[in-house]
């Protein structure tokens, strides 16, 4: 099931034009050096995210701890 941000693509880093699909609830987790830093890093800056056509990006606010 998808959530309100349908993907996220990332061009930083270890990463070079890596898209993956999101659901409701995603982790992320690794070794050090793994890339889970500049995953929250695009997440918090809204660039690369791919949001349902349904939804209102303005409506939401992106969470990640």
């Amino acid at each position: 099931m998808h959530g309100p941000i349908r993907q996220i693509t990332i061009n930083s880093a270890t990463f070079e034009d890596c898209t993956v699909d999101l659901n409701n609830l995603n982790f992320f987790f690794g070794r050090n050096g793994a890339g889970k830093s500049t995953i929250a890093r695009t997440l918090g800056s809204g660039y690369g995210l791919t949001w349902d056509t349904t939804v209102d990006a303005n409506d939401h606010t992106v969470m990640f701890f």
